[in-house]
């Protein structure tokens, strides 16, 4: 009898524990669920300057203030310099996730004043490189029009931003900063097929300290103020004026972004 007694007292304190063991389980389970997650970090948003003329027409004032306008307007700011603009380093720019775009690049006409635009790289042409992109038209080489016997570079083409870059901008906007960026339509147009929000940038030829300056104060307009792409370019417009040279003025693509602003 007292065997019995035995048994079922162990089976009973057995039970218990088990019973006791599910509980906790079952509680920490609802406690994981129900326990607020921790709110995601806020990222910075991402912008890029690249300085294709780094070499041949410096400016360390354009380039520190331009960085502390975007830091300031809480951007994060990647720096490459002409070393570092190549074919290959071009084809990765929509993968990198930039909100803001700054082409810092010598740009010009291909053919006798008319399109398509070239966006210059800092990379030697060669024959042997690239061949798919150059059968298919998406780069060609390139030259300073005061040296044409040489050095020749690799120039990419509105077709190159369509079909040879990896990926899709991120609703980013563009400021082709060089030569011609929006006298035709065909490279804003590419660079918009390809997820950019707008493209600003200039109606014809263009010195590099004229560009710098009306760069300056574009950003000033878009981060710091705030401003939407058209009251920005008609800030810049009324403080810069055209270039006084080639009288050309700063516009952008297409013409139904110009109530876009950067994203907070």
């Amino acid at each position: 009898m007292k065997k019995i007694i035995r048994q079922k007292l162990l089976f009973t304190a057995v039970v218990f524990v088990v019973v006791v063991g599910c509980c906790s389980l079952l509680f920490s389970a609802l406690c994981t669920f129900t326990q607020p997650s921790e709110e995601p970090r806020k990222q910075p948003r991402r912008a890029a300057i690249i300085d294709q003329l780094s070499d041949s027409q410096p400016n360390q004032t354009f380039l520190q203030t331009a960085t502390a306008t975007l830091e300031d307007a809480g951007f994060s700011v990647d720096y490459f310099c002409s070393e570092n603009v190549t074919v290959e380093f071009l084809k990765s720019l929509p993968s990198r996730g930039y909100a803001l775009l700054i082409l810092r690049q010598h740009s010009g006409l291909f053919l006798s004043k008319h399109p398509p635009l070239a966006l210059f790289t800092s990379e030697p042409y060669s024959k042997t490189k690239y061949i798919h992109e150059q059968l298919t038209q998406q780069v060609v080489y390139v030259f300073y029009e005061e040296n044409e016997a040489g050095p020749h570079y690799f120039g990419v083409l509105p077709k190159f931003v369509r079909l040879g870059m990896a990926g899709r901008f991120p609703s980013t906007v563009v400021v082709l900063m060089g030569c011609d960026g929006l006298t035709y339509p065909n490279m804003p147009k590419a660079f918009v097929e390809k997820g950019a929000a707008v493209c600003v940038g200039w109606n014809g030829p263009v010195s590099a300290e004229h560009t710098d300056r009306a760069t300056l104060r574009l950003l000033r307009e878009l981060t710091n103020c705030n401003s939407t792409v058209a009251e920005g370019v008609a800030a810049t417009r009324n403080e810069v004026g055209p270039d006084a040279v080639y009288k050309s003025t700063l516009s952008f693509y297409p013409a139904e972004a110009g109530n876009y602003t950067l994203p907070s």
